[in-house]
């Protein structure tokens, strides 16, 4: 497992000589990939920051959009606000030698994409209704495009299809950073993923409440009836049989 991660790490050392002939979706393209695996914080992706900004008349929005996360990223990890400083802006650079401008000029990219009208997914809305029968307060479509918000700090993704591999259910990159960001922005990212929500039953709304319980760690008991009860345990484990195998 060690030897793609050597490999990645391989390619990165590699960039800085190759940095010339990268045109800016590659410079984009190879960022995100260093977010994804982790590698966003390393010299070699300020340079590419660095390069993406001095051909910042040839991005694309697109491209502006894959550089915010990986600014945002870098601010926060080293305990930066996420938007620029007045003392930045007086500088005239932040610690990666960014221009505070078109740092923000990247954030308004991003807040663009999040600003646009969204319609939740039929999984949303049902996890929404189950919510709303436990009581639980929440806001469908939160801060930062999160599908459910509790509590302003809660995110609960349901992630689709889309969000994993076919072969093996492990999230893809994009999902894996998504929620690596949350977390770095204050939220506690829950996923409820479509093969643990699609194997109960749509018309069981008893197995659906007593799994968000478990998946919330909602510690009061639920009384479905005089003999139906639930109190919180944890769900199986990735791997372990649950009461719907």
């Amino acid at each position: 497992a060690a030897f793609p991660g050597q490999l990645f790490e391989a390619l990165v050392a590699e960039l800085p000589r190759r940095m010339a002939r990268l045109g800016p979706r590659e410079l984009a393209t190879c960022l995100h990939a260093c977010a994804v695996a982790g590698l966003e914080g390393g010299e070699v992706a300020g340079l590419l920051l660095r390069a993406a900004q001095a051909r910042r008349g040839e991005l694309e929005v697109e491209h502006m959009r894959a550089l915010h996360q990986v600014v945002v990223l870098r601010r926060l990890a080293r305990g930066d606000r996420e938007a620029p400083t007045a003392a930045e802006a007086a500088r005239g650079a932040d610690a990666d030698g960014l221009a505070p401008a078109w740092v923000a000029d990247l954030r308004r990219a991003w807040g663009r994409e999040k600003a646009r009208p969204k319609l939740p997914s039929a999984r949303q809305r049902a996890v929404s209704g189950k919510l709303a029968d436990l009581g639980v307060q929440h806001e469908m479509e939160g801060p930062e495009d999160v599908d459910i918000c509790i509590n302003g700090t809660v995110a609960l993704e349901v992630d689709g299809p889309l969000h994993f591999t076919r072969s093996t259910g492990r999230p893809l990159g994009r999902t894996a950073l998504r929620h690596r960001m949350l977390r770095l922005q204050g939220f506690k990212p829950i996923s409820v993923p479509c093969y643990e929500l699609d194997r109960i039953p749509w018309w069981s709304s008893t197995e659906r409440k007593r799994y968000l319980q478990r998946k919330l760690a909602l510690r009061e008991t639920l009384r479905f009836s005089k003999r139906d009860t639930s109190t919180y345990r944890p769900l199986p484990k990735p791997g372990m049989q649950s009461r719907f195998d």
